[in-house]
């Protein structure tokens, strides 16, 4: 009667008893002045801490099995403890189990896989559980088919209004998240999510536009932040991780940016970008230049500014570069700004600019990686890396070079290439790796005769 359920600190005999079937609880026939108490369980006697990492070893089991995970942009990756079957059994086995198993399930929450009106109630009702969520997936999320995706459903009007308030109550309820990966609101709660996401302390903010890009009838009725609203949450002093991810130009919203400050203002250290104006990029770029250590630009982005090569060399904390899928792309910029980047120590690139990486590295550049996914490959950007590597006389400062190419794009002459390269390199001291996705050598070649 002493012990107390640390879901509701009511003593557990004033609770319904869900385990009257085992025998160490009376009943009418087995009283409990007569009842011998058996010894407890192993499951009954582990200490919670243990039971937290043996819940989270469950986790990442299922994660690896099932791929229950939650992938937020380009940079983050939650284990959806939401999703997990195994947690949602454990919190029956024993009423010992039950805490530590719902404290790891409430741990990250994916508003897809869940009631938000039955969300709602158990976090606005147990605090605890509630104090515990620490990453959320926040947003409209709804089982329509791709009828409702050429155009706004009018008559769901109510019902998304209606959801974006519940979330909004969910994350007003949870004040110690400290990830969120924000999706579509109405327009209508724009207000009421940045205040909430103002008072948040967050550590990373995922914002994505990959669930409503659609048709124009979702953003006309959808909130996606505008660069003042991106601009004054990238300077909260909590935000380490920034990963935005908009396919809609930012230049369609018609504000103008706010005036750039002469001092940067934000503590980010790692920022994604995808999206299609590179002059709010450049804007980023110069607020996070005195902390940022990871970046990584993916498609869209067209540097032709003549600030570019300015804005980029005053990177000067940039340790990792990640450049992707920047086919066609100018990058007349990356050339000049490599050797004046003096923490520069990982470069993952295109073919296209890794022969530029070669030509110019920077004076701290150790592992560099090239890939390419396109169907068609570039043998002018192999040759052109090539060369560069055939130039330099001396043992290059470049330690690995990681090399993949997609398999659709893999034929007789790219394959030549990649052996000539691949010797050239390590002539000079370079550890050359292979990542290109063939099993062995038999189907590489069974590949090449088809092609």
């Amino acid at each position: 009667a002493l012990q107390l359920d640390e879901q509701t600190a009511r003593p557990i005999q004033e609770q319904p008893d869900i385990f009257t079937h085992l025998p160490i609880f009376a009943s009418p026939a087995n009283p409990l002045e007569e009842r011998q108490m058996p010894p407890l369980s192993l499951a009954q006697t582990l200490p919670p801490e243990l039971l937290t990492q043996i819940f989270g070893l469950l986790v990442r089991k299922e994660v690896q099995s099932r791929w229950v995970h939650h992938r937020g942009g380009a940079l983050l990756q939650f284990p959806a403890s939401s999703l997990s079957y195994y947690l949602r059994d454990t919190a029956l086995v024993c009423r010992a189990w039950q805490a530590p198993s719902q404290r790891m399930l409430f741990r990250f929450i994916d508003f897809s896989c869940c009631d938000l009106d039955k969300l709602a109630a158990v976090v606005t009702s147990k605090p605890n559980l509630a104090a515990g969520v620490y990453g959320m997936c926040a947003g409209l999320i709804s089982e329509m088919d791709q009828n409702e995706l050429q155009e706004f459903p009018k008559s769901q009007s109510r019902k998304y209004k209606k959801q974006g308030e519940t979330a909004c109550r969910i994350l007003a309820a949870c004040g110690n998240i400290r990830h969120v990966d924000l999706r579509g609101f109405m327009r209508e709660i724009l207000m009421r999510v940045l205040g909430i996401l103002d008072s948040l302390e967050l550590e990373s903010l995922v914002v994505g536009q990959d669930w409503w890009d659609w048709d124009d009838t979702w953003r006309a009725r959808l909130w996606f932040p505008s660069p003042n609203d991106i601009t004054i949450l990238a300077q909260k002093p909590s935000l380490r991780i920034l990963d935005l991810r908009l396919w809609t130009d930012l230049a369609g919203y018609g504000t103008t940016l706010p005036p750039r400050p002469t001092a940067p203002t934000s503590f980010i250290t790692t920022l994604s970008l995808t999206m299609h104006n590179p002059t709010f990029a450049l804007r980023l770029l110069h607020e996070v230049s005195n902390t940022l250590v990871t970046l990584k630009i993916h498609q869209f982005c067209a540097f032709t500014s003549e600030h570019t090569t300015s804005v980029f060399i005053s990177l000067r904390k940039l340790e990792v570069i990640v450049l992707k899928s920047l086919h066609g792309q100018p990058s007349k910029w990356l050339e000049p700004a490599l050797p004046h980047l003096p923490a520069l120590r990982r470069l993952d690139c295109d073919f296209n600019l890794g022969a530029i990486a070669l030509q110019s590295p920077a004076p701290t550049l150790r592992h560099i990686t090239c890939s390419s996914s396109s169907l068609q490959p570039s043998h002018a950007s192999l040759r052109a890396m090539v060369d560069a590597a055939s130039s330099q006389t001396g043992r290059l400062q470049i330690e690995t070079i990681s090399l993949g190419l997609g398999r659709d794009g893999r034929d007789h002459a790219a394959e030549v290439l990649l052996q000539e390269l691949r010797a050239t390199l390590e002539e000079r001291g370079t550890r050359v790796r292979d990542q290109s996705p063939f099993m062995d050598d038999r189907n590489l070649e069974r590949h090449l005769w088809f092609n």
